[in-house]
């Protein structure tokens, strides 16, 4: 830890309901956390994250994606369950497609280039399971 930074924090949960209530209360606020949810009476609230705590190749997989959306417009790159997820537009008829391995960037960069636009026929997997949108987590 640097001088006159504050320390980590490490939170792990027992029960995956208690930890998706509360990313679930979170994303329903809408505000930056402060130090004041924490204790009520703080006078100078500081703002602070909450990050998931993810693998090696998590955290590539996450690179990789957030590389590809900046480079081809896409407009959404977030984590959920330690799951990567990719979404080009907020329209509802464009799916989620969930990111389980640099591969699979490397094949929408590959049909990108193909088809010389966004289309990703035959890339996307319909899953009941894929967040409905981007704010289901924290990268955007």
């Amino acid at each position: 830890q640097a001088a006159g930074l504050p320390g980590i924090i490490i939170v792990e949960f027992v029960r995956k309901i208690d930890k998706k209530a509360l990313f679930t209360t979170l994303k329903e606020k809408n505000k930056p956390l402060t130090t004041r949810l924490l204790d009520g009476r703080i006078v100078n609230p500081t703002e602070f994250y909450i990050n998931h705590s993810l693998t090696y190749n998590t955290r590539k997989i996450l690179k990789a994606a957030k590389d590809f959306k900046r480079e081809n417009n896409y407009r959404f790159v977030w984590v959920n369950d330690g799951k990567v997820y990719l979404k080009e537009t907020e329209e509802k008829n464009c799916k989620a497609i969930m990111v389980n391995s640099t591969r699979i960037i490397r094949d929408l960069e590959k049909k990108k280039k193909e088809t010389g636009d966004s289309n990703r026929n035959g890339l996307e997997k319909k899953r009941s399971g894929i967040p409905k949108g981007p704010n289901s987590s924290q990268q955007k």
